[in-house]
């Protein structure tokens, strides 16, 4: 899948499939603030733990799309996404495909409702 066609089809799917709440939680998220103590590195730590369902998704996503199309901090060839809300973002194709998948797949909801878990995950994993 080439970047137009990538950027097409994120693009549909934020402007018409995605609700409003979804679109609140990733200004705030892309915008570096938190989301229910969420934040950009939380969900990064949340992919890279070993042997969870999060891994294991990262896995298939970076393998389906490549590591340059699924990266919740891609820096290259960033660009201002304007949703429907008229909110604008500076975000790179990467980031906007990464949290289209979460949302997707209902891996951003489960990090939010299993936060503690996960924080404590991270912590013992940094510990370590």
């Amino acid at each position: 899948m080439d970047q137009l066609e990538l950027f097409t089809e994120i693009d549909f799917y934020f402007k018409n499939l995605c609700d409003i709440k979804c679109i609140e939680i990733l200004e705030n998220l892309i915008s570096f603030h938190s989301y229910e103590k969420i934040t950009l590195r939380f969900i990064d730590k949340c992919l890279i733990l070993k042997n969870t369902k999060y891994s294991e998704f990262k896995k298939q996503m970076v393998k389906k799309y490549g590591v340059h199309n699924f990266s919740v901090f891609r820096r290259r060839n960033r660009f201002e996404y304007i949703f429907n809300n008229g909110k604008k973002v500076e975000t790179t194709l990467a980031q906007l495909n990464c949290f289209k998948l979460l949302i997707e797949y209902n891996m951003l909801n489960i990090m939010i409702q299993e936060y503690d878990v996960l924080y404590f995950q991270i912590l013992q994993k940094i510990e370590l």
